[in-house]
């Protein structure tokens, strides 16, 4: 008597993306009375492949399309088990919404909803000879004084979006991070710049970077956060002196990288913005590199995210090179869900695949529905900005290539934290 048992219905299945053009399914095994031979794998309805692997990777797909599959066990006899549920997926796109490569000849000019705030600055050239491009310069100053310098833009309206650049370091990059002492005729006293200074505890040190009438500025000073070790009999350990501090003052050491808003920007604006920045190391773990940060608001005068550290992104090994740095927002999926995400990813020169510096998947970022239609979407911001931690020497950055993607870049696939 011909078998007729079918094989159990197979369960738990998984579509994960495995590029834009390929997915990998998984599922629980069927069982039979005879054996399972293989499993029908059907897209959209239709058999694509008979997979006697599991997991099984369905190729041939296309960038930036959603598919639904399902799964059935075949026997030995022929018999096939009940369709498993549906898994659905979608491929991410390959090609970015808006893509300005200034080396290959790119202008500012508006493209594909992109528009920058003014067409008139300058494309120079990079340093290390790969071309043209969008320069951010930043004069010298002394501690304790900011730089500016700042591209706004328009962006196609989305609900999430990824946002992709590629910046180059300046050789002569250096991230200050200074504290300000109230320390009278220091130059009188003999002190100069380079000297190290000894806080009241005898321990904690810093190099002095500026001397004022009224002031001594110090370059990463020990316990800077802390007045009563800056407060009080100070040393020179340099000229073997010591002068009275009357106080401290911390001065901010974040520099923009980019901001993205809905209507306005920060807690002024209806709706969210998100704030990507670097900022001194010696805040967070007492390091001289630069570390990747981000926050965000809800808008409406409402400050609800704090600054996530993202770990060291720019070190003396990255001077004088690019990396491509993507930005992801994404929007709660319901009002009070506090579901956003806020994701960034890094490729320094010479690296093969990105780093996820961050992951944050619990923003309290709402899309608005109290506002014009037109303000419900991430559709504006600037390109770097202030540096309140200034710069001793002019400082040019250079922004190379600036994309914008709806669906997660295939370049991403994989990457995790």
């Amino acid at each position: 008597m011909a078998d007729i048992t079918p094989p159990s219905t197979p369960s738990a299945l998984t579509a994960t993306v495995a590029s834009s053009t390929s997915v990998q399914l998984q599922w629980a095994a069927s069982t039979d009375n005879v054996a399972v031979t293989g499993y029908r794998v059907y897209r959209n309805g239709s058999q694509v492949a008979t997979a006697t692997t599991n997991p099984f990777t369905v190729t041939g797909l296309s960038p930036a399309t959603s598919y639904t599959f399902h799964v059935a066990a075949v026997d030995a006899a022929g018999n096939q088990s009940g369709s498993s549920a549906s898994a659905t997926t979608t491929t991410p796109g390959t090609q970015a919404i808006v893509d300005y490569d200034f080396p290959r000849g790119d202008t500012l000019a508006a493209k594909n909803g992109w528009a920058f705030a003014s067409t008139s600055w300058s494309l120079t050239p990079t340093a290390d000879g790969s071309g043209l491009a969008l320069p951010f310069t930043y004069a010298g100053v002394v501690p304790g004084n900011y730089g500016m310098s700042e591209m706004r833009f328009t962006m196609p309206p989305q609900d999430e979006f990824w946002l992709r650049v590629r910046w180059h370091i300046p050789a002569n990059y250096g991230h200050r991070h200074d504290t300000e002492l109230q320390i009278a005729n220091a130059t009188t006293a003999g002190w100069r710049v380079g000297d190290k200074v000894r806080g009241t505890d005898g321990v904690s040190e810093g190099v002095i970077s500026q001397i004022g009438a009224s002031n001594v500025f110090l370059r990463f000073a020990a316990k800077s956060a802390y007045n009563a070790v800056w407060a009080g009999t100070l040393t020179n350990t340099t000229r073997n002196s010591a002068l009275t501090s009357t106080g401290r003052s911390q001065w901010a050491a974040n520099n923009k990288l980019l901001a993205i808003w809905t209507d306005g920007y920060s807690s002024t604006g209806l709706g969210s913005t998100i704030v990507w920045q670097t900022d001194s190391d010696w805040y967070f773990s007492g390091g001289t590199h630069s570390i990747v940060t981000v926050g965000y608001t809800r808008g409406g005068n409402t400050v609800t995210g704090s600054v996530a550290n993202g770990g060291a992104l720019i070190t003396p090994a990255d001077y004088g090179k690019y990396m491509d740095i993507i930005f992801h927002g994404k929007f709660s999926t319901t009002p009070g869900a506090k579901n956003g995400v806020i994701r960034t990813f890094a490729r320094k020169q010479g690296e093969a695949a990105y780093t996820m510096r961050h992951n944050i998947t619990n923003a309290d970022m709402d899309k608005r529905s109290d506002v014009a239609a037109n303000l419900r979407q991430w559709r504006a911001g600037y390109l770097m900005g202030w540096a309140n931690s200034g710069f001793d020497a002019a400082t040019t950055f250079h922004i190379s290539k600036i994309q914008v993607f709806g669906q997660q870049p295939a370049d991403l696939m994989g990457v995790s934290p």
